[in-house]
C-alpha cells in the first residue's frame, strides 16, 4: 500500500531491475515530487545516472 509518497529505495531497485530488462535511455521525474520529496528524488537520478540512463 502507498504511504502517500515516493520510496526512494523501491524505485532505486526498481530502476535497477529495469535496466537489467531492457535498455533504459532516460528517466523523468516532474511534478511535485521533485519539490516535495527531494532526497528520494535524487537517489532516483543518482541511480539513473549510475546505469548512465540521461536524465
Amino acid at each position: 500500500m502507498c504511504g502517500g509518497h515516493i520510496d526512494g529505495n523501491t524505485v532505486v531497485l526498481t530502476v535497477e531491475k529495469m535496466c537489467d530488462e531492457f535498455a533504459i535511455e532516460f528517466l523523468m521525474t516532474f511534478g511535485g515530487e521533485s519539490l516535495l520529496y527531494f532526497a528520494g528524488v535524487c537517489k532516483v537520478h543518482a541511480a539513473a545516472q549510475k546505469r548512465k540512463i540521461h536524465e
